[in-house]
C-alpha cells in the first residue's frame, strides 16, 4: 500500500496544462535507436483542445529511474523485467512495450501523483533533464524533511 506522500504537487502556475483534468499514456511504437530501444508516448488530458495532448519519447531506463523514485515514496509499481542481451529484438520490445503500458496505465490512475512534481516532468516534453533522477531525488527529500 502507497503511503500519500507525493512529492511537490504541480501548481497550476508551473504549467499551462489544466492538471485537474484525467491524464491518458498511450505507447504509440517502439524501435531502435543507436542500439537501444525507445517508446514513443503519446500523453493526453482529458479535452476537446488538441493542445492537450503531445508525444514523448522514454528508454526503458528513464521508467526504471522514474520507478526507483516512486518507490523511495511508497509506491510499488511493477515495471517488465529487465534484459541484458537481445534487448533491441522486436518481439522482445513489443512485449516490453505492453508491460511498459500496463505500467503507465497504473500511474495515471493515481490523480495526486500525476500531478507531482516528479511524474509531471517525466511526462512533459519541455522538462526533459539529463539529470532527472537527481533532481527527482532532491525534490523528494526536500519534501521528506519537511514533514
Amino acid at each position: 500500500m502507497a503511503r500519500l506522500i507525493v512529492p511537490q504537487r504541480l501548481s497550476n502556475a508551473q504549467s499551462s496544462i489544466d492538471t485537474t483534468l484525467p491524464m491518458t499514456c498511450t505507447i504509440e511504437s517502439s524501435y531502435v535507436v543507436d542500439g537501444h530501444g525507445e517508446y514513443s508516448i503519446r500523453v493526453t488530458r482529458m479535452s476537446n483542445d488538441p493542445l492537450t495532448s503531445w508525444i514523448i519519447t522514454k528508454r526503458y531506463r528513464e521508467f526504471v529511474d522514474l520507478n526507483n523514485i516512486l518507490k523511495d515514496c511508497g509506491f510499488n509499481f511493477e515495471l517488465p523485467k529487465k534484459k541484458f542481451l537481445g534487448n533491441t529484438d522486436q518481439i522482445f520490445m513489443s512485449e516490453r512495450q505492453k508491460g511498459l503500458q500496463a505500467y503507465l496505465n497504473k500511474l495515471v490512475e493515481h490523480v495526486e501523483l500525476c500531478n507531482s512534481l516528479i511524474v509531471h516532468r517525466f511526462l512533459d516534453p519541455h522538462s526533459h533533464r539529463t539529470n532527472y533522477p537527481e533532481s527527482a531525488l532532491q525534490h523528494v527529500s526536500m519534501f521528506i524533511r519537511s514533514m
